[in-house]
């Protein structure tokens, strides 16, 4: 921002931009808005005046090094000296309404309006009024107040023509007095998530399938990673949750040696939580983990489920110490227990209504996060709980297995990006008690196709 433009450059702007009018339009403009995942990732400014035309300029420019950038750059692996980005001039038009239109598979335009301005609605502060549009354009019986019957089948007729000359399905558009609806923008997205097929189970929430399906859910996201699930879930999983420990802190020993004394002692914990030798008892424990987790496991097995058994509480507590110390976050990827995860909270927990956005199911612990943040070192996906869908919360999105937005609107420049992620979104879901008992400790299993939040508290 300290660095003053080219004296031509400079020149050139005081005679050029003052014609344009008192109100300007300066924005950024890159090849990379194209895709989903980098909307909203760069700087605009509305309403400026001829004068301040250079510093707006200069601030585009800048906003390469913005946090929220920078770490779109590393998620994608691209370096930021290397984004070229251009900047748009163009006068400023003041708006009756606006908003986005995306054309679904079914020819049914999906709108989003708000009065006034678009940049409320696109930038996450607005909800907006949402207006479905179907493909023969028939009038919308009501839900029009923003626009009007005309106006929306205008702005649906407009992304229609848009898709079947660009073959873009989405839009941002503004309609103004003596000019009508306007194209500002337009792009291809990327198909949203496609639903998995998973069986709910259909057993009672006190049976004893669901008490060992809600059992091995839980352990699986507190101890998550390869490591925990080969170390822990061989011995614990008939172990009662009252006697598991908790809160035990990281081991002060070599990673190394940690792990290799956890293995060690995971097989000592599981001969004698299943009576058996050691390799014997740890085999038959795998055997059990893959029953329960695909709904088939015998009546004796849920029965030792249930009814659980003791260990030695400080061999227990050593080891989990020991995976502690051991344990490497880093960037989680799906992993195979996710759509038991779904599953398993789908079935057994309490559902929430919610306004569908995205298509698909994504399941983890819960994390909220109010204010924009760096993505941390972590072992599993988390499924993001945010106030409002701020374009600044995007580079949470990489990793996660879904998202819910408390409050907002499906036009947001987030949504985009979730869509072009592929994670499976909704909004309107009143999560307040989740979110102040601390959603780390809920499992969240999103629904996007429905539209709904199932929660699944992480201990009995």
């Amino acid at each position: 921002m300290g660095s003053p433009l080219d004296a031509a450059l400079a020149r050139e702007l005081a005679t050029r931009v003052p014609p344009l009018g008192d109100s300007i339009v300066v924005r950024s403009s890159s090849p990379l808005e194209g895709e989903g995942r980098w909307a909203g990732a760069f700087t605009s400014y509305v309403g400026i005046a001829p004068p301040q035309v250079e510093v707006a300029v200069r601030g585009c420019w800048a906003s390469v090094y913005s946090r929220d950038v920078l770490e779109r750059c590393e998620h994608e692996g691209i370096e930021p000296a290397s984004l070229r980005l251009a900047v748009l001039i163009q006068p400023a038009i003041t708006f009756a309404s606006g908003g986005t239109a995306r054309v679904d598979r079914e020819g049914v335009v999906r709108i989003t309006a708000t009065s006034g301005s678009p940049a409320g609605l696109m930038t996450g502060w607005e909800a907006g009024e949402e207006i479905s549009v179907d493909p023969r354009s028939t009038v919308p019986a009501g839900a029009t107040r923003v626009v009007g019957g005309e106006g929306i089948v205008a702005v649906a007729d407009l992304a229609r023509r848009v898709q079947s000359l660009l073959g873009d399905d989405l839009i941002e558009w503004g309609e103004a007095p003596h000019f009508g609806v306007l194209l500002l923008q337009s792009k291809r997205t990327t198909a949203s998530a496609s639903a998995l097929a998973v069986e709910a189970p259909a057993a009672a929430a006190d049976s004893p399938e669901a008490i060992a399906a809600i059992r091995l859910a839980r352990l699986v996201r507190r101890f998550p990673g390869w490591l925990g699930e080969e170390v822990v879930l061989p011995w614990a999983i008939l172990v009662r949750e009252s006697d598991l420990p908790d809160n035990i802190e990281p081991l002060r020993i070599d990673p190394l040696e940690a792990r290799d004394e956890a293995r060690a002692l995971a097989r000592r914990l599981a001969a004698t939580a299943w009576a058996m030798p050691g390799e014997q008892a740890y085999r038959s424990a795998l055997q059990a983990i893959e029953a329960v987790r695909a709904a088939n496991a015998g009546e004796r097995l849920l029965e030792r489920v249930v009814h659980g058994v003791r260990v030695d509480a400080k061999q227990a507590a050593r080891l989990i110490g020991l995976l502690r110390a051991a344990e490497q976050p880093g960037a989680p990827v799906r992993d195979r227990w996710e759509p038991f995860l779904f599953a398993t909270a789908h079935a057994f927990g309490e559902r929430r209504a919610a306004t569908g956005v995205i298509d698909g199911i994504g399941a983890g612990r819960g994390r909220y996060v109010d204010e924009p943040e760096a993505a941390p070192a972590e072992f599993d996906r988390k499924v993001l709980i945010v106030p409002r869908p701020l374009a600044a919360f995007a580079p949470l999105l990489w990793n996660a297995a879904g998202l819910v937005s408390v409050a907002g609107g499906a036009g947001a420049h987030l949504m985009e990006i979730a869509r072009s992620l592929a994670v499976p979104t909704v909004m309107r879901c009143r999560l307040d008690d989740c979110i102040a008992q601390g959603a780390g400790n809920y499992i969240l299993a999103v629904d996007g196709n429905a539209g709904s939040v199932s929660l699944l508290s992480l201990r009995g």
